[in-house]
């Protein structure tokens, strides 16, 4: 038996929130990182598109919107 310690966080229904896929948009590819789980590394941040940090928090910042951030990548226990 597996437990995982979370948050959960709740929004208002009339909330803004931006959907951003994280594999291969946010970082270079989806493969690397993939991998690097697989095998139990964690993530590397040089993967990552540069800029993409600081633009995503403009988008925060300037719109009022939240970031909820998706990935395809398992989770490790």
């Amino acid at each position: 038996v597996h437990s995982a310690e979370c948050c959960i966080f709740l929004w208002r229904y009339d909330d803004r929130v931006v959907v951003c896929d994280v594999d291969g948009t946010i970082t270079r590819t989806d493969v690397i990182g993939f991998i690097g789980t697989i095998r139990g590394g964690t993530a590397v941040h040089d993967h990552t598109h540069p800029g993409v940090c600081s633009f995503m928090q403009d988008v925060h910042d300037r719109l009022g919107v939240k970031v909820l951030y998706l990935t395809s990548r398992p989770l490790r226990l």
